[in-house]
């Protein structure tokens, strides 16, 4: 299974359209509504359209390049080829994409039905495309002129303001995942975050026995990033309650953390419980902010905690930590401290990947059960 933000977003529009969220004060209780996601999933399948004609020419020089060396050639004929499927097939799958959302409005069902048809062959070209993306010689061509040129890049925005110099290598290094964190942006700001059942309204009494979970978001960014996250937990029978809570840009006040702690504990009954426990994963600035809180003194226990793309440094927390880091992230470059294997993995993508990749989001799940 791959967890993304289309697929999450196709999976949601499902449960929405079974009745599932009627009863959570969630944003998608009419069908004009469940209509706008499915034309939010055309969005999405627009932005990886325009991204995959970005990388087109250097896909057509890798197969110079290639043919000049004598190496891989037939492999990267092969990428070539599937690219231009795709680029011809995913207009089709927009167009049925759309005709969905207006279908949606009288029969939701088969507006549903419609979306799926459309997207199951561009799952199975997707797929044949990461497989020959992942020998590693087939590609090398194409990642050696892709680094280069991103690189160039990236050194013009050396000098600009912190901000600036962030959303600019996020965009030019990863495209795609910049757009995703782009598009849900709108539904990290819901005043109630019901996405997949996080934020529970009410426990159910199985979940009163279980640690709950909390998602902490990186700089200039929101809940709705973890939207991958908690489609895969739901994907994966997690049975835990799940929370988020957004935290604001240059977020240097961990009061936010504190009291959303505070509200988890009242809701299972343990306000005066100094012992409660509970599993926490921090992406970037999120990672950072709950290192403070775990230093200062606070009125819970830590069961496990989860850094993505922010190196750990509170030693005194050593067994119960899991580090995640991009091998290709131009935001933070610092490197853990965590010394055992079996402690960190190193992911082949970038700051912002992190929060999207498939063996991200499955690490982060396999620590969760340990």
């Amino acid at each position: 299974m791959t967890y993304s933000v289309d697929s999450a977003y196709l999976e949601y529009y499902k449960c929405a359209l079974k009745g599932k969220y009627k009863k959570a004060d969630s944003f998608l209780k009419e069908r004009g509504t469940a209509s706008t996601i499915g034309i939010i999933v055309c969005l999405i399948a627009v932005i990886f359209l325009f991204s995959r004609l970005i990388s087109l020419p250097f896909k057509i020089l890798a197969v110079v390049v290639s043919l000049l060396s004598l190496k891989c050639f037939t492999n990267q004929i092969k990428l070539l080829a599937l690219s231009f499927i795709i680029l011809i097939y995913q207009p089709f799958q927009l167009i049925v994409h759309l005709l969905s959302a207006a279908v949606g409005l009288i029969n939701p069902f088969i507006a549903y039905q419609l979306m799926q048809e459309a997207y199951i062959p561009l799952v199975f070209l997707l797929t044949y495309e990461k497989k020959l993306k992942e020998n590693r010689k087939a590609a090398l061509s194409y990642i050696k002129i892709t680094r280069f040129f991103k690189e160039k890049l990236t050194r013009n925005f050396d000098k600009s303001p912190w901000a600036i110099q962030v959303a600019m290598k996020t965009m030019i290094n990863e495209f795609s995942e910049s757009m995703n964190a782009g598009i849900v942006a709108p539904l990290g700001w819901m005043e109630k975050f019901h996405l997949f059942n996080a934020n529970p309204i009410v426990l159910k009494e199985d979940q009163k026995e279980l640690v709950p979970i909390l998602l902490l978001n990186g700089n200039y960014s929101h809940q709705a990033t973890f939207l991958p996250l908690l489609y895969a937990l739901e994907n994966s029978g997690n049975k835990r309650a799940v929370y988020t809570v957004n935290l604001p840009p240059n977020c240097r006040d961990n009061r936010l953390i504190i009291e959303k702690i505070e509200e988890i504990k009242k809701q299972f009954g343990k306000e005066k419980d100094d012992a409660f426990k509970i599993d926490a994963i921090g992406h970037s600035m999120g990672s950072h902010c709950i290192q403070e809180v775990l230093m200062a003194d606070i009125s819970f226990e830590i069961n496990r905690l989860i850094t993505v793309g922010t190196p750990f440094k509170n030693k005194t927390l050593v067994n119960k930590v899991f580090d995640i880091t991009a091998k290709n992230d131009v935001i933070i470059l610092e490197r853990s401290n965590l010394t055992s294997i079996k402690d960190r993995v190193e992911i082949d993508t970038g700051h912002l990947g992190l929060l999207f990749h498939r063996e991200s989001l499955n690490a982060m799940l396999t620590f969760l059960k340990s």
